[in-house]
């Protein structure tokens, strides 16, 4: 895993000043139109991952599936994950609720009443690939 970090942190510094300035203006405004979508009492269900949860160790080879993560970790949103249970191969699934800066109480509160709905986090069986 430090190796592919330590590739991914090696990358970054080969893009050029400028690139770097338009993605750096390409997140605010993502950010400010998202917030402006949900104002103060909204909130935005995206899954947590495009599929159900990798085997141990999978993350190197679907490095792009994280991106569902990183994009509300580098809005610096409040965000909750929520599982909804395992699919037919026992991997866990689940979303993310996001709310605007400073609404934590919102991710907080429809979690907790997901959780009571669904049944809550299921414990996933021993698995191996």
């Amino acid at each position: 895993m430090a190796l592919i970090h330590n590739f991914h942190v090696w990358i970054s510094k080969k893009l050029p000043a400028e690139k770097t300035q338009l993605y750096i203006c390409q997140n605010k405004n993502l950010k400010q139109n998202i917030i402006g979508t949900l104002g103060e009492d909204g909130i935005l269900i995206y899954p947590t991952y495009p599929t159900a949860a990798h085997y141990h160790h999978q993350t190197m080879i679907r490095k792009p599936a994280d991106s569902y993560c990183m994009i509300i970790t580098s809005l610096g949103l409040p965000a909750t994950n929520i599982p909804m249970g395992l699919n037919k191969k026992g991997l866990p699934i689940g979303f993310q609720v996001i709310a605007a800066p400073y609404q934590d109480r919102l991710c907080f509160a429809v979690a907790q009443e997901l959780e009571r709905a669904f049944g809550g986090w299921v414990q996933p069986p021993c698995l191996h690939p």
